[in-house]
């Protein structure tokens, strides 16, 4: 299976538009959807901690972020599937 990531930010894009120098990408990492699909994962401290999840389905980029409880996130996240 043949993943691009053309249309996922790329660490240095994220660095490059964080709005200033107190963000920092703690990690980042490929995640795999329970549907097979993989996209980005980081969790990010800037005021707080926050996880977010990059990933295209139908041919946009969807985000999702977590602030707050982080301990269900991975399992939520995974659930993210296409949608016929």
């Amino acid at each position: 299976m043949s993943v691009s990531y053309s249309h996922l930010p790329q660490k240095s894009q994220i660095q490059a538009g964080k709005s200033g120098s107190i963000t920092t990408i703690i990690s980042e990492e490929t995640i795999t959807f329970d549907s097979g699909r993989v996209g980005k994962r980081l969790e990010l401290d800037s005021t707080g901690r926050s996880n977010s999840v990059f990933a295209e389905i139908n041919g946009y980029v969807v985000v999702l972020v977590c602030y707050g409880d982080l301990e269900d996130f991975d399992e939520i996240a995974k659930t993210l599937s296409l949608v016929n």
